[in-house]
């Protein structure tokens, strides 16, 4: 079993081993009152809901005021959040620790109970609809030993059931169930270091839960700005409106250096490509030559330099580097509009064909992706167009795998947040496995069925490699780039850190 303490972990049976804790920092006199200011492109669609979306923006609103039992580290390994440790004490049951006398910035108690009363309620028919529901789906039921102890049942074996706690954030249970969803969303409460007292269409602002097991540095308040054009949060973050900007468009490193200001460049969660649409009957693109056509058509390092300012690598498969299963063994599909417009005719397309595209406006780095990848493929005979719609609206379609009639891909390829494993991105959502799937493929789904059931780590790494191995054959993607997440921060600001996009509020410092 795993437990909690700062000089590491021991382990017995199957339990993973995990890495530090959190929040073990000496508190600073509660008579500090700093104030950190976050930029970021926009407010949770949900506003206070934690289980209406998974990963950004959303999760920079959300994690200052809610806990979960496990987190990823920025080297994509689950580690210990608020959960003490676990075991998988057979093969279809996680045992988990947690700490006693802790509570909700309400009084609520957060225990064993109130954490069982969370996942209940995502299993709901209400829970079931919503992305979180979805993310833990294989969840049979949650058995309470005492209060410090908790045994969730998978329906089938679940190797990696840590990591997808990692994305269950825990809001208090008794006030989820008096205030309903909408009531909770416009004034939640959580456990974490802090309390949200105020959220707008384009802000929020938080103070020190004084109560929060998680102690914190001299912060004491925090102010979430969304801003959704990167010039604008670049000019706030210059001018002092905002101490960090958690997306920094590369064009702007070189002045914030120059100002003395950090920029933090990690592996980003996800790679930037376009992600083809098999469910649609008669549709030309389920044909692989037409998909393997369109990465041979794209020019990776040209859009590396001219869209991404140099950042990032051609990406040869769809898990980033930083993911369990990561085959670096993998080449990125060449730049060949020659084999392009062959495959084109091979699979009865001499004249060319027509692809359009969703896009998701998310900023200016991806609209100029979408531009630069319609120019490439038009180039060669497929006719792109592209329909840019807001991140809600895409992801209304994604889960319930219905887009419009005419649109065959949609971008941005695949995001990692949350789990930094592949054998996740598959089963949730890139494979037939997914409820209501976009890309199935058959000959994939044994390798992913065995991912999802391998307990031996070496075992495991073998089969997702090959998984990725076969899926980047089949072009499953337009493969463009592996990313990097680039934030910025003030010089004041000390003891930074991005974990996947979970930043260490309460740790941080401003010494001015």
């Amino acid at each position: 079993m795993v437990t909690r303490g700062r000089g590491g972990a021991c382990i017995a049976g199957l339990a993973l081993l995990i890495g530090g804790a959190v929040g073990t920092i000496d508190a600073a006199p509660v008579s500090a009152q700093e104030t950190l200011r976050v930029g970021t492109w926009a407010m949770p669609g949900g506003r206070g809901n934690p289980f209406t979306a998974r990963g950004t923006p959303s999760v920079f609103t959300w994690s200052p005021m809610f806990d979960k039992l496990t987190a990823i580290s920025k080297e994509g390994d689950v580690v210990r959040e608020f959960a003490e440790g676990w075991e998988n004490v057979n093969p279809t049951t996680w045992r988990f620790k947690i700490p006693a006398n802790v509570k909700f910035s309400n009084g609520e108690a957060l225990d064993a109970a109130a954490i069982k009363a969370v996942l209940e309620w995502l299993q709901t028919d209400a829970g079931k609809t919503t992305p979180v529901g979805q993310w833990i789906g294989e969840l049979d039921k949650a058995n309470v030993v005492d209060a410090t102890t908790l045994d969730m049942v998978t329906k089938a074996p679940s190797p990696i059931w840590p990591k997808r706690l990692a994305v269950v954030m825990l809001p208090a249970p008794k006030a989820w169930a008096d205030m309903g969803p909408a009531n909770f969303a416009a004034a939640p409460i959580g456990s974490g270091p802090y309390k949200l007292t105020r959220l707008a269409p384009e802000s929020a602002s938080f103070e020190a839960n004084e109560t929060s097991w998680k102690k914190r540095a001299n912060i004491s308040k925090l102010e979430l700005i969304a801003l959704s054009e990167a010039a604008a949060r670049n000019q706030a973050l210059l001018s002092g409106q905002i101490d960090i900007d958690t997306d920094v468009s590369a064009d702007n490193f070189a002045t914030l250096r120059a100002q003395n200001f950090t920029v933090d460049s990690v592996s980003a969660v996800n790679t930037h490509g376009i992600t083809f649409i098999q469910n649609k009957e008669g549709s030309p693109w389920r044909d692989k030559r037409l998909r393997q056509a369109a990465n041979y058509a794209i020019d990776k390092e040209s859009i590396i330099k001219n869209v991404y300012g140099g950042l990032g690598a051609p990406a040869s498969q769809h898990a980033p580097p930083i993911a369990f299963g990561y085959n670096k063994d993998l080449k990125p599909y060449p730049f060949d509009q020659a084999q392009a417009r062959k495959l084109l005719a091979e699979a009865g397309f001499p004249n060319g064909v027509d692809l359009v595209i969703q896009g998701v406006q998310v900023g200016l780095t991806l609209s100029n992706m979408y531009q630069a990848l319609a120019q490439q493929l038009t180039a060669v005979g497929i006719r792109t167009r592209v329909q840019i719609v807001p991140v809600t609206e895409f992801i209304q379609h994604f889960l319930s795998g219905q887009f419009p009639p005419d649109v065959q891909a949609f971008g941005s390829a695949s995001d990692f947040a949350g789990h930094l494993d592949t054998g996740v991105g598959f089963s949730s959502f890139y494979s037939c496995a997914k409820r209501g799937p976009v890309y199935c493929e058959e000959a994939e789904m044994p390798l992913v069925k065995a991912a999802e059931t391998e307990f031996d780590t070496a075992k495991r790494r073998k089969i997702l490699s090959d998984l990725l191995a076969m899926n980047r054959d089949n072009a499953s993607l337009i493969f463009v780039a592996e990313q990097t997440n680039n934030m910025a921060h003030a010089a004041k600001v000390k003891n930074f850190r991005n974990a996947a996009f979970i930043l260490n509020h309460h740790e941080m410092r401003i010494e001015r």
